[in-house]
């Protein structure tokens, strides 16, 4: 379909651009991120209406803005097409057949299948020239319909719920028993947040050691009105996560996210200390930012998930096999900058140089540049970013467990969900008694026999600290030079010269975090991991001893047959 564009603005520089885009912000929230298009001439960023995303309605909006960046130029031409008028779609009665397949796909794939699931595999059997293919809100009102015929949905008013969370809200004397520390309603009462605890958690999340801070992610499929659960909590010197509050809201929007955020504050806070976490790691959503930012303003620090990015930068990559030897390559680039946010000018060069022949992986190029790097608000993903943690995934693993131990992947009634959020909290609470969050990181046999078969260590001793040098490199001499280069690399030295002096040399040196231990510049050390570098220089400066079983020999082994080193002469 031909579009008439009609310009609307042109800014000179990318700074000009973002000028005018702060003071026509109103008009720019409406709009959402659509496509991204590379081409000789430039760059062209399309926009789509997003009412519809936001509503969760049936809208139907063909409103577009364009961004145009010519090659070679800094202009930036913004143009926009037609009018969001707003229109709702009329969509039509599911048919027969359609309503079959729907019923077919429920009692075999239960409540595991998500709405646009089914609509994926309506796609691939239903006759499209005879049936429509229904929208997966459509979808979801079926399957939510036909759970109230069968019994299996009670409906709960917005009273029903103030009562229930009135009824437990007062603090028991058990530390044990879960109890509503916050339930809000918004003004339209569109929204609405309930919050869980018990005295056992809260102080945990108050007095876990070193850094302070909170995780947070909603998870879906546990209710057949798909409401978010959010489990709120922190991870010890393990990585293992543990969960402190619990909450239910009406969706992912910044004032549930604010509601969840705000009572944390309120039953940490002490009168002599208000709470403040150092960091606060969620997902990449724009919501849970804004949500800080109204809580704590800049001072709390919004980390990412690491693991996130990294799906998401998959994503961006072509799927052709064609291109396996590169997205291998790209993700192994990947994984070396997350340890290294000072050289993402170089790497993003190194891409654009080396795929200038490969338009689909200048495309995933550019969408990772411009989600990733360019926005401010997104760019805590790396390593260095903040200390003890760099994912969810041990929050994630709760998530998993929640369904696979506690709902058995199936959907619930809120009225059912309720009682289960109370016998989970119980039961983490009391888990508390006999297993307390690590203060240090735990040492095994396995690390211990790695360090100990890493025997040929070079190292150069610089104050408390060490250079050693990699394993790929363990038959050739420490070159101080190369180390030298290494710390004081700049951009314009090319991502192929840092790869290079990046894997010759790692840095162990005491840890800011833990005290007695080290920390190394591998990708297994990061976050204060032990790995096999510092470990065995931890044993050698007489920090941990080798256990008896990875140093003890068997008596009388077997011999390693071969060649005398020095032969007789024949006579």
């Amino acid at each position: 379909m031909t579009r008439n564009w009609k310009s609307v603005a042109s800014c000179e520089n990318e700074g000009e651009f973002l000028e005018w885009k702060a003071t026509n912000a109103s008009w720019m929230k409406t709009r959402r991120y659509y496509k991204n298009r590379l081409s000789a001439k430039g760059i062209n960023t399309k926009y789509r209406c997003g009412h519809n995303h936001k509503y969760n309605f049936g809208y139907d909006c063909k409103a577009e803005m364009r961004l145009r960046r010519p090659s070679n130029f800094e202009i930036v031409c913004i143009q926009v097409s037609g009018d969001c008028d707003h229109s709702k779609v009329e969509e039509r009665k599911l048919d027969s057949p359609v309503k079959e397949k729907l019923q077919e796909l429920e009692s075999y794939g239960g409540p595991t299948l998500t709405a646009t699931q089914m609509q994926k595999r309506l796609k691939n059997s239903l006759d499209r020239s005879k049936h429509e293919l229904p929208s997966p809100k459509h979808i979801n009102d079926f399957v939510r319909h036909e759970s109230m015929k069968a019994g299996q949905l009670v409906q709960m008013k917005l009273s029903d719920l103030k009562n229930y969370a009135s009824q437990n809200s007062s603090q028991p004397g058990n530390l044990d028993e879960p109890y509503v520390v916050s339930f809000k309603v918004s003004d339209d009462r569109k929204q609405w947040v309930v919050v869980w605890t018990t005295k056992r958690l809260t102080n945990a999340q108050i007095e876990q050691s070193r850094i302070n801070h909170l995780q947070i992610d909603a998870t879906y499929k546990l209710l057949y009105q798909d409401f978010p659960y959010f489990p709120v909590g922190f991870s010890d010197a393990n990585k293992k996560f543990y969960c402190s509050f619990t909450a239910l809201c009406s969706g992912e929007t910044t004032w549930c996210y604010a509601g969840i955020l705000l009572a944390v504050r309120q039953v940490c806070s002490t009168l002599n200390a208000p709470y403040k976490p150092a960091f606060i790691m969620t997902d990449a959503d724009t919501a849970i930012e804004s949500a800080i930012r109204e809580v704590w303003g800049p001072e709390v620090t919004h980390a990412l998930c690491k693991f996130h990015v990294a799906k998401n930068f998959e994503r961006y990559l072509p799927k052709a096999k064609l291109f396996e030897k590169q997205k291998h390559q790209m993700k192994e680039d990947f994984r070396t900058i997350c340890a290294a946010q000072s050289t993402s000018i170089a790497l993003v060069s190194y891409w654009v140089a080396k795929y200038a022949n490969a338009q689909r992986l200048l495309e995933a190029v550019e969408k990772f540049k411009q989600q990733w790097l360019d926005r401010h608000c997104f760019r805590g993903w790396y390593d260095s970013f903040v200390p003890m943690i760099s994912t969810n995934n041990g929050l994630e693993r709760l998530n998993l467990e929640i369904k696979c131990n506690c709902t058995f992947r199936e959907r619930l009634s809120l009225p059912a969900f309720l009682n289960k959020v109370d016998l989970m909290l119980n039961d983490w609470s009391s888990d508390l008694v006999n297993v307390s969050p690590s203060i240090s990181p735990n040492l095994v046999n396995g690390k211990y026999q790695a360090a100990y078969d890493f025997w040929k260590l070079k190292y150069i001793s610089i104050n408390e600290s060490y250079v050693i040098q990699s394993s790929r490199y363990i038959n050739n001499e420490l070159d101080v030079e190369d180390f030298n280069e290494l710390v004081g690399f700049e951009a314009d030295n090319g991502w192929e010269k840092y790869v290079e002096l990046r894997s010759k040399f790692y840095f162990v040196q005491p840890s800011t975090l833990y005290t007695g231990f080290y920390k190394c510049s591998c990708f297994n050390g990061l976050k204060d991991n032990i790995c096999k570098h510092a470990l065995s220089l931890m044993c050698k400066d007489g920090l941990f001893d080798y256990p008896e079983e990875v140093t003890d020999a068997v008596l009388g082994g077997k011999r390693n047959r071969g060649e005398n080193e020095e032969r007789h002469q024949p006579l």
